[in-house]
């Protein structure tokens, strides 16, 4: 397992590089949302994609949840 933190794109390229090599990503202060791709840019896309590669979610709010 690999735990990514955060919602920088080298937070994403470690979440690509664990999904290329069938590894399961733990995502660390998941859940975060603006609801606009372009703000923060380019944070809330990394975001919404390593949403899906991961395999666990940690939020780190109950809202976030």
């Amino acid at each position: 397992m690999v735990i990514v933190q955060g919602d920088t794109t080298t937070s994403l390229a470690v979440a690509m590089a664990s999904y290329n090599t069938q590894s399961k990503v733990i995502h660390l202060e998941a859940g975060l949302r603006t609801a606009d791709k372009y703000s923060p840019y380019p944070e809330e896309m990394n975001r919404r994609i390593i949403s899906q590669i991961a395999d666990i979610h940690l939020c780190p709010t109950r809202l976030s949840v």
